[in-house]
């Protein structure tokens, strides 16, 4: 069957992309996140333990998500690079 016009144009404009690329790009973004927040208690585990302020374990907490999103994030932002 063949496209529409309108279709075709958004396409090439990068408006619209196939679904399993969306599904793919989504899979990536999360396989990602979980490989990072699961390898958390091992990294954090050592520097927490030696840290008695709730404050500074707050912070590398905080800051090893933070990582962990802008990762995530730069990797959307490259993929939507790719696609325009």
């Amino acid at each position: 069957m063949p496209a529409w016009p309108e279709i075709t144009l958004a396409k090439e404009a990068g408006l619209l992309v196939e679904v399993a690329q969306v599904e793919a790009a989504l899979a990536d973004a999360v396989i990602t996140l979980r490989a990072s927040l699961e390898g958390m208690g091992a990294i954090l585990a050592p520097q927490l333990a030696a840290e008695s302020d709730p404050h500074e374990v707050r912070l590398l907490v905080d800051d090893h998500v933070h990582q962990a999103l802008t990762s995530v994030s730069a990797r959307f932002a490259k993929m939507a690079q790719g696609v325009a």
